[in-house]
């Protein structure tokens, strides 16, 4: 397709549809456009269903569907190559696979970046070879960052558990001196083929292979270390960057930090979902940061400066007009957060709040009636009783 769609018509959805109405509108496109059970020509079919799958890829993602649709088809870009979208980029494989069953396998894309290798392989339409390679199973996990760390960004390191391949066995799972033998069963296929006949048609079934769980090999003798997997548990520790500018729900990609390949298969991909701590001095809202800030009553009166709270840990001068009334607001230009697109930072926003003093020395209520007089302002007197001051 030379001419690309914006993603909001490829699902045939409105722009402020909602997530569920997007993953909705997503399932029944891939099963319109699957190339296994489209009608007509398979390799348009193949295109509109990877056309379909890119939509969904960018506004499933709030983070992603955020910077589309500031930015387009350029906001999205970084998070594909220089080649485009491919089935790599791909990170919604569970939201197809309870749809088409086992097609994509536990697994994923299998090793070279398309998803119809899986189906159109050396065996024809429909036949896949399991023994190939298959990358391997994307992990994710939550990262908590405070507010200032999510403002100018910050290095974590963080222990995640994975599997690595056995190295008593080198992955194979056989015992050491041994290797995987052929399935007899199958051939090495990892499929068998049922033919039944319906009247004069003849109908062929392929399913796995049951002794090799389609594998296409079986173990005479399993490794003891790992139990015939060909995996063990590890817990490495991962440096995770995390960009300035990130918000609730924004999500890193780490490429090959994820579970082992099979069978020479690449790494799946670590996923980091960033958790940022409320800071109860600030209420955001995007690159804009909200704060409230008491200013005193001969202040809010006459004029003057308080010192704020800023997100770096600083603090700043905020001049505060003369007669300013409650419920005003300063904006400070710049002292908001980062922007992770890399454009202009946000603002504060100070409210400010008249504070009232709720206890006073006589001298001050004193200077207070002697204000009152002076303005002609009715107040209470000492037992409560309004009067009025001339």
């Amino acid at each position: 397709m030379a001419q690309k769609r914006d993603y909001y018509a490829v699902l045939g959805v409105e722009r402020s549809a909602a997530q569920d109405e997007i993953k909705r509108a997503f399932r029944r496109l891939a099963k319109k456009h699957h190339p296994d059970m489209a009608q007509g020509d398979k390799k348009e079919a193949e295109e509109r269903f990877k056309e379909v799958s890119e939509a969904y890829e960018v506004l499933a993602d709030p983070e992603k569907r955020a910077r589309y649709d500031r930015a387009g088809f350029a906001g999205v870009s970084q998070d594909f190559g220089s080649q485009g979208f491919t089935w790599d980029n791909f990170t919604h494989f569970g939201d197809v696979s309870d749809i088409f069953g086992d097609l994509f396998g536990r697994r994923g894309a299998p090793f070279g970046g398309s998803v119809f290798d899986a189906f159109f392989g050396p065996q024809g339409a429909g036949g896949r070879v399991r023994g190939g390679p298959r990358q391997g199973d994307h992990l994710q996990v939550v990262v908590p960052v405070t507010l200032a760390e999510a403002a100018s960004g910050v290095e974590k390191e963080i222990t995640i558990q994975r599997h690595e391949p056995c190295a008593d066995c080198g992955g194979t799972g056989a015992k050491r001196g041994t290797k995987p033998e052929r399935c007899g069963n199958c051939g090495g296929s990892g499929q068998v083929r049922h033919m039944t006949q319906r009247g004069v048609a003849r109908m062929v079934t392929i399913t796995s292979c049951m002794p090799c769980s389609g594998s296409g090999q079986v173990l005479r003798e399993r490794c003891a270390a790992c139990a015939g997997h060909g995996l063990v548990e590890h817990r490495p520790k991962i440096g995770v960057k995390v960009p300035s500018g990130v918000d609730v729900g924004s999500r890193l990609r780490i490429p090959g930090e994820g579970e082992a390949g099979v069978n020479g298969g690449p790494r799946g991909n670590l996923y980091v979902l960033v958790e940022v701590i409320p800071d109860p001095r600030f209420d955001r809202e995007g690159p804009t940061l909200h704060h409230e800030a008491r200013v005193p009553f001969p202040i809010a009166a006459l004029g003057g400066e308080i010192e704020v709270p800023t997100v770096d840990g600083e603090t700043a001068r905020v001049k505060v007009p003369r007669a300013t009334a409650g419920n005003a607001q300063l904006r400070l230009p710049g002292l908001g957060m980062p922007r992770i697109d890399g454009g202009r930072r946000g603002d504060m926003i100070v409210h400010l709040v008249v504070d009232v003093p709720r206890s006073l020395t006589k001298e001050e209520e004193e200077l207070l009636r002697q204000l009152a007089d002076l303005r002609g302002w009715q107040i209470a007197g000492k037992r409560g009783v309004f009067s009025k001051f001339r």
